[in-house]
């Protein structure tokens, strides 16, 4: 026996961006594709990812690296299940375990930006990327006020307050610098 069709299109439906937990991932990508445009969305798509999807590997080895405490990313034993597959393939989007994830962060971060400003997910995404940005790089003068702002106007003043206030207060008043987990951004000592 076969159904009728509904005329919905196959598959689940999109998840909310608010309930998406890769939401402050993705606009911290397009915050960073913003503010540093000679850098490739792929490229910095791939540093999210590693960070996001891998364990950091410390060794004396890795201190030749441009980073100089001797940071590397490598696979996760759990990411490691699920990439294995795709290493075989030929094609850049399996070059890595790590490829396949960045592609699609990258893929989502676009499809968040052709969102009409009007639906609520296109406001979310909108206001969210401006306050990175200006964590990121807005001027010391408008930045603060600018990213309280825009994280007010949605509802996001708890990660405000968490995450976009200490790298603001680093980057524009010359405290420590804040230390933070990814994929959720939350403060926590470097040990």
């Amino acid at each position: 026996m076969v159904s009728k069709p509904t005329g919905q299109p196959k598959g689940r439906p999109p998840l909310a961006l608010r309930d998406d937990p890769e939401r402050y991932v993705a606009t911290y990508l397009a915050a960073e594709s913003h503010v540093h445009p000679e850098l490739s969305e792929r490229g910095i798509a791939m540093a999210v990812t590693l960070a996001m999807r891998g364990e950091v590997v410390r060794s004396r080895e890795n201190l030749s690296l441009q980073d100089p405490r001797g940071l590397l990313f490598r696979l996760s034993p759990n990411e490691q299940q699920r990439g294995a597959e795709g290493r075989a393939g030929e094609n850049r989007r399996n070059a890595s375990a790590f490829q396949p994830r960045a592609d699609d962060l990258a893929r989502k971060v676009r499809r968040l930006a052709a969102l009409p400003i009007v639906s609520d997910d296109g406001r979310w995404f909108v206001n969210m990327k401006l306050a990175w940005v200006m964590a990121l790089s807005g001027d010391a003068r408008h930045a603060f006020g600018a990213a309280a702002f825009a994280c007010t106007a949605i509802g996001e003043t708890e990660f405000f307050k968490r995450v976009l206030e200490p790298i603001m207060d680093h980057r524009l008043g010359g405290l420590p610098v804040p230390h933070f987990s990814l994929p959720d951004f939350i403060p926590h000592d470097d040990t």
